[in-house]
């Protein structure tokens, strides 16, 4: 899909929703669970042979899982539960699994791996080992020193001091376009580093080689960055990237500025850019509609990919639409607020949270810190906001690219809602576009899902850098 409107100017929002599927059960602290307390080994039988499984338990709700064959760890289980008999079940929300077994003695785990309907056998037997956990390697984008671009480490003073790296080219005759960057939902560094990879860093290295300035930043509450990101409202977010924004376009030699953001950073950078802050936008997996729709749409594509039926999709939702309706109810005014002034509807948030169900790998394991976060102002935005009436607002030149193996944000639902609130909008220039094969965070992918980014060797994909950087080249730049 591609579509191009005709002159220069834009705004958009993308609703970058990847922190919220339902609700999840929680069963407490206790003795019996702080005994599984330690790391567990076992192999799962596929297909394609014996897997194996290392099984790491806090001894409490949660842990993690690595599969040290595929060069994947830090798999996230929630909702671990053990009762008085030693039945024990817990899940593993990132691919829709679950186990179900047995505690024999201190030293054995026998159960069922449970998947789109099929049950497997598995036993984890506890170990002291230290075992193999996958060695993140080096990922051949990285750029490397001597870099033939100007490179420094600066702080931006907006309402927190942001932590931050500026590249831009040495000398130019003219002024040259800048770029802020803007993050995926959740605390991230500048170079949106996940397992290994470096992205922004990556992206940074092209456009600023290709002749643009590009500031990057630590999210609130990480690396040299102050405050804290998950109480931020979204306006702190705004309020963030318009800092980033004026502060590039203060500099020296800087002409236009416009933001390039990834979900939920699309959705930051479209509201600034309607605001007048931004002279363009990149949307990367952006949103279209309003959010509870997308994390919905979300969670029925994982159901049908999982070999999960209707009736157990409709299973899976249901928590999800009961939690948003509590939520939307509820305002976003915060836990405390809400246990003041309406305890029978923070009850109901606090049933909700503690109510079995499917997992946010993203969600805290605890449950007094689920009603935090439900009862946040940031929670209530991620559900609430419709990119769709943003984009409506949005004037200075649009571009929205979404991989066909975006698994977050869907392209099928997405892109023709953006490209028909830009329509709507009247806006003179964008271009709406599926990139065949890319997953969430743009990397040439096989199936799309989380778990599979860290199995990766690309970065950013070739041909997503090649499209952003003619893109604002083409309106904006002096190659």
């Amino acid at each position: 899909m591609k579509t191009a409107g005709v002159s220069r100017n834009t705004r958009f929002v993308g609703i970058g929703v990847c922190c919220v599927l339902a609700a999840a059960l929680w069963a407490g602290r206790s003795e019996a669970q702080s005994s599984l307390a330690g790391t567990w080994r076992g192999d799962l039988n596929t297909p394609a042979g014996a897997l194996t499984l290392v099984l790491s338990l806090d001894g409490s709700s949660g842990g993690t899982i690595a599969v040290p064959a595929r060069g994947v760890a830090g798999i996230p289980v929630t909702d671990v539960t053990i009762r008085e008999d030693g039945s024990l079940e817990f899940q593993v929300p990132a691919d829709l699994s679950a186990f179900e077994g047995q505690l024999r003695g201190s030293t054995l785990i026998i159960g069922e791996w449970i998947q789109a309907g099929q049950r497997i056998p598995i036993q984890f037997e506890r170990t002291s080992e230290t075992l193999a956990q996958p060695v993140v390697r080096p990922r051949h984008q990285t750029p490397k020193p001597p870099h033939p671009y100007a490179v420094q480490e600066v702080v931006v003073a907006g309402e927190v001091p942001l932590a931050c790296t500026l590249t831009r080219p040495h000398g130019s005759e003219y002024p040259v376009a800048g770029a802020v960057l803007l993050t995926v939902a959740g605390p991230n560094d500048r170079d949106q580093t996940h397992s290994g990879h470096k992205p922004y860093m990556v992206l940074a290295d092209n456009l600023t080689r290709r002749g643009l300035a590009v500031l990057r930043c630590d999210d609130r509450g990480v690396g040299g960055s102050g405050d804290e990101l998950l109480p931020t409202p979204i306006e702190g977010m705004v309020a963030d990237a318009r800092a980033m924004a004026e502060y590039l376009a203060d500099l020296d030699g800087i002409g236009p500025v416009g933001i390039i953001g990834n979900s939920e950073g699309s959705v930051v950078g479209a509201i600034a850019a309607a605001n007048g802050d931004a002279a363009f936008v990149v949307l990367l997996g952006g949103v279209g509609t309003r959010g509870d729709d997308v994390i919905r749409e979300r969670l029925l594509d994982m159901a049908s990919r999982s070999g999960l039926s209707e009736d157990e999709a409709d299973t899976l939702i249901a928590p999800f639409d009961a939690l948003v309706s509590v939520v939307l109810e509820a305002g976003g005014v915060g836990a405390s607020e809400l246990e003041r002034t309406d305890p029978a509807l923070y009850a109901r948030l606090a049933d909700i949270a503690a109510t079995p169900g499917v997992a946010d790998p993203f969600l805290p394991a605890d449950v007094e810190d689920r009603i935090a976060l439900f009862a946040g102002s940031w929670y209530h935005a991620q559900v609430s906001l419709d990119g769709g009436a943003i984009l409506a607002q949005v004037q200075v030149p649009v571009l929205a690219l979404t991989g066909s193996k975006d698994r977050t944000n869907l392209a099928s639902q997405n892109l023709p809602a953006i490209r028909s609130a830009l329509v709507r909008a009247r806006n003179p220039d964008f271009e709406v576009i599926e990139v065949p094969g890319l997953n969430h965070v743009f990397q040439t992918a096989v199936e799309g899902g989380i778990a599979e980014y860290g199995q990766l060797d690309e970065s950013f994909s070739p041909i997503a850098l090649q499209l952003i950087g003619d893109w604002i080249i083409e309106r904006f730049g002096d190659e």
